[in-house]
């Protein structure tokens, strides 16, 4: 994780590769994902230091497609790398907002994502 100053807030951000790695394209794709938005999504926040290219994590994660993805992208993602990120913000997949969205982090359309915090995260059949 590299905070770097933006016009508003620190962002934390993540190489181009680990950013690959975690959305499962090529670095090369990621790269194309900072210069213009691509699928109708807005473009990465990226920013250079030195040699390496690094890309907003909260980007990262709002580019997933699905819960699975979400769960998956969440869990894959180190202590250091999750410390920063919004829990309350992450996105949602279709379906109504739960009634109740204690412990409540994400879902869709018959499934939630759910837990105390980000070690026990699990997707379970709404109720």
């Amino acid at each position: 994780m590299y905070p770097i100053k933006g016009r508003q807030r620190e962002y934390e951000m993540i190489t181009t590769t680990r950013a690959a790695e975690l959305l499962g394209i090529s670095t090369r794709r990621v790269r194309a994902l900072t210069a213009s938005g691509i699928d109708g999504a807005p473009k990465l926040r990226s920013s250079k230091l030195g040699r390496d290219r690094f890309v907003n994590t909260d980007d990262v994660i709002g580019r997933v497609k699905s819960l699975d993805d979400l769960l998956a992208i969440l869990k894959a993602l180190n202590e250091e790398e999750t410390a920063h990120v919004d829990m309350t913000d992450l996105p949602s997949f279709g379906g109504e907002e739960p009634d109740d969205t204690a412990g409540v982090w994400s879902w869709d359309e018959k499934r939630e994502l759910v837990g105390d915090g980000r070690s026990d995260l699990c997707i379970d059949v709404r109720s």
